[in-house]
């Protein structure tokens, strides 16, 4: 199903023992619906779910609010709403990110503002919630959202912040691709040598060589006869 452009009817399963709902500071330059599924990003500031890595669990959007220049205008912060959290229906996708009870306790996919996923498309997805079943009422999903549901979702993607992903890698030639990892505009990627090897240089990770879309850097030392083994944190 493709992203909504209108307001979405909200429906939730069961009481709430969590709080039901969050204050969500929003981003710059978004436009949200009442009913959108909506994410934090990297930076904290929520944002319409997408198909994007680096988006944590934020909840259902209970207003409207546009921070376009067409808008309200303004800056990262300036203005935020409430959010429902708890357990929610959302649309399933379809073929291999169908949902279903099958999938009770697995972490579903961001794939709009609308839609969730059982796969994370390659790489291409945040985790976003904890999947509770079918709604036989509405026959949508039911979607475990919030920040009590990304703690969760960290755990089981073997993170202990969705904001921090760590690793080790080996030179060749001086270089290295890192692939497999969350990447955004923002991230910050911090490189430390492990273990030297060969004849040892400056080590960077170029922002022209990241791929926010691939999930891939590239480590770089100063000299091509470098085979170290490499430390890497990323932040964000």
């Amino acid at each position: 199903m493709s992203a909504a452009t209108g307001r979405i009817a909200i429906t939730k399963q069961g009481t709430q023992q969590l709080p039901a709902t969050e204050r969500l500071p929003i981003a710059a330059n978004v436009q949200i619906k009442r009913g959108w599924w909506v994410a934090r990003n990297a930076s904290g500031y929520g944002v319409p779910v997408t198909a994007a890595t680096g988006l944590i669990s934020g909840g259902i959007a209970l207003e409207d609010i546009d921070t376009t220049s067409g808008g309200l205008g303004g800056s990262d912060g300036d203005f935020s709403i409430e959010v429902e959290v708890g357990v929610l229906d959302l649309v399933s996708g379809t073929s291999g990110d169908a949902l279903t009870d099958a999938n009770i306790g697995a972490v579903v996919y961001g794939i709009d503002n609308q839609t969730a996923g059982a796969t994370s498309g390659s790489g291409a997805r945040s985790g976003l919630g904890i999947c509770m079943g079918v709604n036989s009422d509405t026959g949508k999903i039911r979607v475990w959202v919030g920040k009590a549901a990304a703690a969760v979702v960290a755990a089981k993607l073997g993170s202990a912040s969705p904001l921090v992903q760590s690793g080790t890698a080996t030179l060749a030639a001086g270089t290295v691709t890192v692939t497999g990892v969350t990447l955004t505009a923002s991230s910050r990627i911090i490189v430390t040598r492990k273990t030297p090897a060969g004849t040892v240089g400056d080590l960077s990770a170029p922002s022209a060589s990241r791929n926010t879309g691939t999930g891939q850097f590239v480590i770089n030392s100063a000299n091509a006869s470098d085979t170290s083994t490499v430390d890497y944190v990323i932040v964000g």
